[in-house]
């Protein structure tokens, strides 16, 4: 089946095509931009859950770190050592006075605690407040993550109080002697202090201010110890992998200190909720547009499409047998003004037409049988082919006589005319090069070594086409006007550079160059139109030039050509820019 490119389907068509896509594109964006929205909303609702969290954290962090305080300073108090290290029940009941007084006094700025307990070695408590049952002091020891023996930070524990169902958390710190000379590890007791919950609470309170999301805390047993919901206080959370799941976006935080872990959660319902009224807008628009778009494309097809279908469907039906039909005119638009000017072109057509085919027929055929002709000659006259087998016959007399300089000679000689001869009008580089290397092989043996060539091309360019003896000619000219007539030695330097996929090469001589007005005549010859003048025998100096300048032009383009710079006595260069060819 054969496609059709848009640019060739009737104007009608284009249009209708353009709206509907236009259409379709917009309810593309409108999925987009609400598949990005919830994205967007999702993501600045985990990083609200997230920010919350940390200043949740940091809160009681800042709360429980003063817990640790307390503890610490009375873990270490003298009175406190020496309360729990005394056996005399006397000292200890005055010790007990002391004792009660520094807790008073340090426990006076925190209403979180409620009570304090020191316990011996043997197990034996001592609750200075009297709010910690000794039912609830036995279900502390058995709990699994009570601090073991070899423990030396405080752990903090969560678990309802049996006798009033009220939740507390409990800072158990070991104590250990602090007494000068006393073992680095005799731990004579601990420090349990009970908590309430009242002031995490609050912070928890605080932190849930956002419609659709929740906070609480979690222990090391998933067991949950702090929430509004006040129902699943005691419960197990049973999503603790944290992945997003029952239409709630989880985030969490694990506390070092007292190995809780704070729970949000985002009700993904909820900010559907939000973006909906954004949602309905945008599709209201939409939907406008969509309308809009197809009253336009109404208005196009009726005062464009269907006028400029007539005006096409008479031109597509104009031919030579009915060039005298027109155009008929049914309005002022501008499309009416177009049929207007066709009607006044075929009136001028009619007239000349004809006459301007068969004009144009003889002048493009007498083109190309001029340049075909140029062409022709240019290169006849670089091809020796009738030579090469004569160089053949002089190789074989050489060898057979030992001429080591003949046969050198003679093999350069046939390499480069069999290059010449050979078929095709474009070569690589690097086959023109080899050439330009075996003729200075030659030069080498005529002038004794007495002239050197120097090559410096970039390698990508080695493997570039370009036009067949367009070089040579150029270093063979070097030598032979340049070099033969100076004293001493000489070089020929080829230098080649690819820049913007054009080839640029610079082949250049330290010969005897030009005098000022003979390069302004060869400057001049190379703008000749044709070989005419060239071919008189008093201007035939230049002509390998011209000719190559003329090859490059006819294969390559007006643009491209060659460009002679010399100054007398010191040397010549020409400049060649040539296409790049793969």
């Amino acid at each position: 089946m054969k496609k059709i490119s848009f640019d060739r389907l009737k104007l009608r068509y284009q249009v209708t095509i353009l709206i509907s896509m236009s259409i379709l594109l917009l309810f593309i964006i409108q999925f987009i931009f609400y598949i990005k929205f919830v994205d967007t909303m999702k993501l600045q609702a985990k990083d609200y859950t997230t920010s919350t969290m940390s200043q949740i954290k940091g809160n009681i962090d800042v709360s429980t770190k003063s817990l640790e305080d307390i503890s610490y300073i009375l873990a270490y108090s003298n009175w406190v050592q020496k309360y729990l290290v005394e056996d005399s029940v006397s000292d200890k009941v005055e010790l007990n006075i002391f004792v009660s007084g520094v807790i008073n006094y340090i426990t006076s700025t925190n209403t979180d605690v409620v009570d304090i307990c020191l316990v011996k070695n043997d197990e034996s408590y001592s609750s200075f407040m009297s709010n910690l049952s000794f039912n609830e002091y036995n279900s502390l020891v058995k709990n699994k993550n009570f601090p073991s023996k070899a423990a030396a930070l405080p752990a903090f524990l969560t678990f309802s109080s049996p006798e009033d169902n009220n939740l507390f958390y409990y800072l158990i710190r070991p104590i250990y002697q602090s007494e000068y000379g006393s073992p680095l590890n005799n731990r004579i007791g601990y420090i349990i202090l009970k908590c309430k919950t009242n002031n995490v609470m609050s912070i928890i309170d605080h932190a849930n201010t956002t419609s659709g999301s929740q906070f609480f805390i979690v222990d090391e047993s998933n067991k949950i110890i702090l929430s509004r919901d006040i129902k699943s206080v005691g419960s197990y959370y049973s999503k603790i992998n944290l992945k997003d799941s029952g239409g709630h976006i989880y985030q969490n935080v694990f506390m070092e200190n007292t190995k809780w872990r704070i729970i949000g959660s985002v009700s993904v319902a909820h900010i559907y909720n939000k973006q909906n009224i954004y949602i309905s807008s945008f599709l209201s628009m939409v939907l406008i547009m969509s309308f809009l778009l197809i009253a336009i494309g109404l208005i196009l097809n009726k005062n464009l499409t269907i006028p400029v279908s007539r005006v096409v469907s008479f031109t597509n039906g104009l031919n030579e047998e009915n060039i005298h039909k027109r155009l008929k005119i049914k309005g002022n638009s501008e499309i009416d003004f177009i049929g207007s000017d066709i009607n006044k072109m075929l009136d001028k057509i009619e007239d000349f037409t004809q006459a301007n085919m068969q004009t144009q027929q003889e002048l493009y055929e007498s083109k190309l049988i001029q340049k075909q002709s140029e062409l022709s000659t240019l290169q006849s006259q670089i091809n020796p082919h009738f030579l090469y087998n004569t160089l053949e016959c002089i190789r074989s007399i050489s060898i057979a006589n030992n001429i080591k300089e003949i046969v050198e000679i003679s093999v350069a000689m046939a390499e480069i005319f069999r290059y010449s001869i050979r078929g095709g009008n474009y070569v690589t580089l690097k086959e023109e090069l080899n050439i330009i290397k075996q003729y200075f092989n030659i030069i080498g043996i005529r002038f004794n070594g007495r002239f050197k060539l120097e090559l410096d091309i970039e390698e990508a360019m080695l493997n570039k086409k370009i036009i067949k003896m367009i070089l040579q000619p150029i270093v063979e000219n070097a030598v032979y006007h340049g070099l033969e007539p100076k004293i001493g030695e000489g070089k020929v330097n080829i230098t080649g550079r690819l820049k913007d996929n054009i080839m640029i090469f610079f082949i250049s001589d330290n010969g005897k160059g030009i005098k000022f007005e003979a390069l302004e005549k060869l400057r001049a010859k190379l703008e000749l139109p044709d070989t005419s003048e060239l071919l008189d025998k008093k201007s035939r100096n230049g002509i390998g030039l011209y000719n190559i300048h003329k090859r490059i032009k006819l294969n390559l383009g007006a643009q491209y050509g060659l460009q002679i710079d010399s100054v007398e006595e010191e040397g010549t260069r020409i400049t060649l820019k040539l296409t790049c060819e793969e």
